[in-house]
């Protein structure tokens, strides 16, 4: 498969170079089940965002600094899942009610996700710090 992005860096108008996506990251793909039983509602009529518990999940390769993407195979309408690597090899999970409203209960047990992390290149950051 063909990179269809490059990245240019700009300094005063010149441009310093173009690189192909692949040359600058590495990408980790990985898929879960979220366990948690479900997602937190507002019950309380106070119209707060309310969020879960943050759930850890072991995603072999990962490493702090990664940037991480997760998206459910599921239609989660007024759910926002946020994910971050707070170790090697694991993964943090937690779902957010973004309605203020009552959503019930929204049963995300078993729910499977797609993900992947990018880790920026170590030879590129030293580039562009040096830069």
């Amino acid at each position: 498969m063909a990179d269809a992005v490059t990245l240019v860096r700009l300094e005063q108008g010149a441009e310093l170079r173009t690189r192909k996506f692949r040359s600058l990251c590495s990408v980790v793909p990985f898929q879960f089940t979220y366990i948690e039983g479900s997602a937190v509602g507002d019950a309380s009529g106070t119209g707060a965002t309310h969020e879960g518990p943050v759930v850890d999940i072991t995603i072999t390769g990962l490493a702090l600094g990664d940037f991480v993407f997760i998206s459910p195979k599921l239609d989660v309408a007024d759910l926002s899942f946020v994910a971050y690597v707070t170790a090697a090899d694991t993964l943090s999970v937690q779902v957010r009610n973004l309605t203020g409203g009552d959503l019930t209960t929204f049963q995300t047990a078993g729910a499977e996700f797609n993900g992947f992390a990018i880790r920026i290149r170590p030879e590129v950051i030293a580039q562009l710090v040096a830069a």
